[in-house]
């Protein structure tokens, strides 16, 4: 052995690396492990049970699945295997799928075959395009996949950064980007609640619809080794159909497993032997090839060349496990699958009442968010009745100030208002005790006055009686006096016709004055009225009493001294005319008269009062006379 051969056999161990599309494995394995032992390791390190999909290929670093590509054989040891590769080549085998299904809902029970097989197919036909499919299926096969692997469509997140990583460069076009984009967007949007292998199985059964799912295709020569131009082999698990060159979606020929009854090889040729009625399903055109035209015994030999002796007997192994997983399907299941059958239909269970109690949750969560949403907006128009209750408690609160300062004021305006209504009672009372004073004073002095009325009245009465006794007695005094001037001698006919005068217009003055009136005066006048009066009575009567005394002590003077009558006539006649102002003042007659007429608004009772005090001086002096 080589040194590398060495290294890798070091303490008896193999180094190999197992890869699926999302995982990656070592292992450290006896060189004389075979290929089944490293397959049943993978198959129980990814939790595979329906084991008979899947293989272990090699594909050198560098090749295509032709002659660079294989599958590891079950009864192979791995120390052939190393024998048989360069020694700078490492044991690294890929863990795919070797044998497709007729039915993906029906044949695929697990979620793990589901899951391996959904890997295979998104980078098929996703990521390497090796099957083609339409422009309309590209953008729901990778919404399919975004849902699968990253659940629901979020619309913060977009889908934008899902075009490179799903859609293959084809649907990546300038011109077809944005139409992509968005018809991914709507898919994806629509696929909101599946779960996982949901959709996953759905992705595959949209894509077992395509012509070339499950294919594997071979370059062969129909007309001899070499021949030109090359045609292809496909297959499937339905059989083996013969594509042109130019076209690997519509086969010219296609062979079912059922019509096939043998199948061998020798170096680079391939026969298969077919049925001599072929089944409806193996259609083809009128004219069949070339290699088409052998008879053989029980059947119609079909013959072609391959690239390789490698190529003719992988060919082989491929088209036999085909052919008896088609044989095994129409077969009653085993103990093993109808365990897989009853588990799957457990798992269905599982997730049809996982994915009901999601929808519940999901339903409860809506709930939930619209009661949140509904609590939210409650809660936000109670927010805003908060604030404007907050406002309006403000508001109010700025009113109770106001009203509690305006409060304030009118009480100080009310307690000012009692003070001033106190002091003006105050003031009343005090002007209702001077009033009751006053109103007392006026009734004392009305009762005064209703006295002094009564006494005036009296007095009146009493002066009128004077009065006519003043008269009467003028009347006697100036009869004596006349007869006294008389016997005197002193009396002449024009002192006579004078006094007579004197005397009468006294007398019309006396009439005048008892016809006077008082009763437009009033009470204070009056007594006024009679203060001056009784004053000028009082001075009247003290000048009447000088010229009584002045004239007695004449008269006394003239009987002593025996004066001339003759001469006493004529003084007395001399005096009216030359010495009238110092007679009068002398004489006590025209005194008194003069006095009396000197007050012409006195009071009648007054006037007669003064005469009377005169005249009853006169009448007394003449008497002692």
């Amino acid at each position: 052995m080589t040194d590398q051969e060495m290294k890798r056999t070091k303490k008896n161990k193999l180094s190999i690396k197992i890869s699926t599309y999302d995982a990656d494995v070592e292992f450290d394995v006896k060189p004389k492990c075979t290929g089944q032992d490293v397959f049943n390791l993978a198959c129980v390190t990814f939790g595979i049970r329906e084991t008979w999909y899947f293989g272990l290929q090699f594909s050198e670093p560098g090749s295509d699945s032709g002659s660079g590509s294989w599958w590891l054989r079950p009864d192979r040891r791995l120390s052939e295997v190393v024998r048989s590769l360069p020694a700078s080549c490492p044991l690294h085998f890929f863990f795919h799928v070797r044998f497709w299904v007729e039915d993906v809902g029906e044949d695929l029970l697990l979620e793990a075959t589901v899951h391996l097989f959904y890997l295979e197919v998104k980078d098929l036909v996703l990521t390497r395009q090796q099957w083609a499919a339409s422009p309309d299926l590209l953008p729901l096969l990778a919404a399919y996949a975004a849902q699968a692997e990253l659940g629901d469509f979020d619309p913060a997140v977009g889908c934008d950064h899902l075009l490179g990583r799903l859609l293959p460069a084809q649907a990546q076009q300038p011109e077809t980007a944005a139409a992509c984009a968005e018809k991914l967007r709507d898919h994806y949007r629509d696929l909101a609640g599946l779960g996982r292998v949901e959709a996953q199985i759905e992705m595959l059964r949209l894509s077992q619809d395509l012509e070339m799912f499950g294919l594997v295709y071979f370059p062969i020569h129909a007309n001899g080794p070499d021949s030109d131009p090359p045609s292809w082999l496909g297959i499937s698990c339905f059989g083996v159909s013969f594509y042109e060159q130019a076209s690997l979606v519509k086969p010219h020929r296609r062979l079912a497993w059922s019509d096939i009854r043998r199948m061998s090889c020798r170096d680079r040729k391939f026969t298969l032997v077919a049925n001599e009625a072929p089944s409806a399903s193996s259609a083809g055109s009128d004219e069949p090839p070339t290699c088409f035209g052998g008879e053989h015994r029980g059947g119609r030999a079909v013959s072609f060349w391959t690239g390789s002796p490698a190529d003719s007997k992988q060919i082989l192994r491929l088209c036999v496990g085909n052919h008896e997983l088609y044989m095994t399907r129409r077969m009653p299941d085993t103990i093993e699958r109808q365990q897989m059958r009853a588990t799957a239909r457990e798992e269905r269970a599982r997730r049809l009442l996982d994915k009901q109690r999601l929808a519940k949750e999901v339903e409860g969560r809506a709930a939930a968010e619209r009661l949140r949403g509904a609590a939210e907006e409650k809660a936000g128009q109670l927010g805003q009745q908060l604030a404007k209750s907050e406002a309006m408690l403000g508001l109010l609160s700025e009113r109770a100030r106001l009203a509690e300062d305006e409060m304030k004021m009118l009480s100080e305006q009310r307690d000012r208002q009692l003070a001033h209504m106190r002091h003006i009672h105050a003031q009343l009372l005090a002007e209702k005790q001077s009033l009751a004073e006053r109103a007392s004073q006026f009734e004392s002095l009305l009762l005064t006055l209703s006295e002094e009325a009564s006494v005036t009245e009296a007095e009146r009465d009493c002066l009128r009686q004077q009065l006519a006794y003043a008269r009467q007695g003028e009347k006697s005094l100036l009869a004596k006096l006349e007869s006294l001037l008389r016997s005197v001698g002193v009396w002449s006919s024009a002192g006579a016709s004078d006094s007579s005068a004197e005397l009468q217009g006294f007398g019309a003055l006396a009439a005048d004055a008892e016809t006077e009136e008082t009763s437009g005066l009033s009470t204070a006048e009056l007594l006024a009225r009679l203060q001056a009066e009784r004053q000028l009575f009082t001075d009247g009567s003290a000048a009447f009493e000088a010229d009584l005394r002045q004239l007695r002590s004449r008269v006394q003077a003239a009987r002593l001294g025996g004066a001339d009558p003759g001469r006493l006539r004529g003084a007395a006649a001399a005096a009216p005319s030359s010495a009238a102002p110092s007679s009068a003042a002398a004489d006590p007659c025209v005194v008194t008269h003069s006095t009396a007429v000197s007050c012409p608004h006195s009071s009648p009772g007054i006037r007669a009062g003064r005469l009377s005090n005169g005249s009853r001086a006169a009448v007394t002096y003449f008497d002692e006379l």
